[in-house]
């Protein structure tokens, strides 16, 4: 059995961050997206994908 969690991802809408925040996603996961600007284009796309920023 698989246990999902909700994880904090710090840089969110980096490249880096980005793509983990994405992984997470789309396993299941919870994502709690830390990001200096919450309303940029990426933490737009991550909400809408049900991370909360």
């Amino acid at each position: 059995m698989t246990t999902k969690r909700s994880v904090l991802v710090t840089g969110a809408t980096g490249q880096q961050g980005g793509a983990v925040a994405r992984a997470l996603l789309s396993s299941g996961h919870g994502v709690k997206a830390l990001t200096r600007r919450p309303d940029s284009d990426a933490a737009r796309q991550l909400s809408s994908a049900g991370a909360e920023i």
